[in-house]
């Protein structure tokens, strides 16, 4: 998992993925108070479902003595910090902020309390507007409009019951989130690789696999033009790619069109280009 190895760390295995993988370590504190709370203050029922529910993840799927012996055999060690978010943090500390302030009489004092909770978990957390509130499209599927101009566009013009395409970032992460039928020419884990991402794996690509793959994010994703047209058509050959789509004002255009690619649609934002087959026009 990156660069934190099982056979490395051995027994601290679970602190360093924590820390690198385990988020803002601040609320992890507010988390084991809240434990705390429930431990003395809890009815028999809460403590079942938070304290001993927590305690029993510390001895196992936290606990270093079964991590290093088990998980490496399980081929889990990249996948090993998502055993994480299982742990009911947010919930647990939401309860028990709501629990305190029902055992305070109404009035001042628990007005003060209430005030003093919100800025503690305020100052601890991260803020999830610090880029700008986002924007929630209006369609019932709540993703891009544009994607779903997309998706229709291609099973308009494609025979295939499951045509395969490339699409850039944003749209290869929501997709098949709204349409299961388009298959995605590029691995999840591939593009995540080329952004730098170590927490994630090729295992189960071949080498040619991930070659073509990355041959295809050089230039649509980092925009290399210099990765030679019939190499990148290659690519898409060998990936049996029936699309590609791109912005509009992406500055690839003109390379996909030189190296092969013919034009399909036109949305409002993005062009879809058919890849064909190899030796025949499209």
């Amino acid at each position: 998992m990156g660069n934190i190895s099982l056979q490395e760390q051995g027994y601290r295995f679970v602190r360093s993925c924590f820390r690198a993988f385990g988020g803002n370590t601040d609320l992890l504190a507010l988390f084991l108070l809240a434990l705390l709370f429930l431990a003395v203050k809890g009815k028999q029922k809460e403590k079942y479902i938070f304290v001993y529910s927590t305690v029993f993840l510390g001895v196992t799927v936290y606990n270093p003595l079964i991590v290093k012996p088990v998980i490496g055999k399980l081929g889990m060690t990249t996948v090993y910090y998502r055993f994480f978010w299982i742990l009911p943090m947010v919930l647990l500390m939401a309860y028990c902020c709501v629990k305190l302030l029902d055992e305070i009489p109404k009035g001042k004092k628990r007005s003060g309390v209430m005030i003093a909770l919100v800025l503690i978990i305020w100052i601890s957390g991260d803020s999830v507007i610090s880029d700008g509130i986002p924007k929630v499209p209006e369609n019932q599927y709540k993703v891009a409009d544009d994607l779903l101009n997309v998706c229709t566009a291609i099973h308009e013009d494609t025979e295939k019951e499951y045509p395969k395409a490339v699409f850039e970032n944003e749209f290869n992460l929501f997709a098949r989130q709204y349409d299961g039928s388009i298959l995605l020419t590029l691995d999840r884990d591939i593009v995540l690789l080329s952004q730098g991402s170590t927490t994630v794996s090729t295992r189960g690509l071949s080498e040619e696999e991930i070659e073509d793959q990355n041959t295809i994010i050089g230039v649509i994703y980092q925009t290399d033009l210099s990765i030679d047209a019939s190499r990148f058509m290659q690519a898409l050959y060998d990936t049996e790619t029936d699309y590609v789509v791109i912005s509009a004002e992406s500055p690839v255009r003109e390379y996909v069109e030189n190296a092969g690619c013919s034009f399909c649609r036109q949305t409002q934002e993005h062009i879809i280009y058919r890849v064909g087959q190899k030796g025949i026009s499209s």
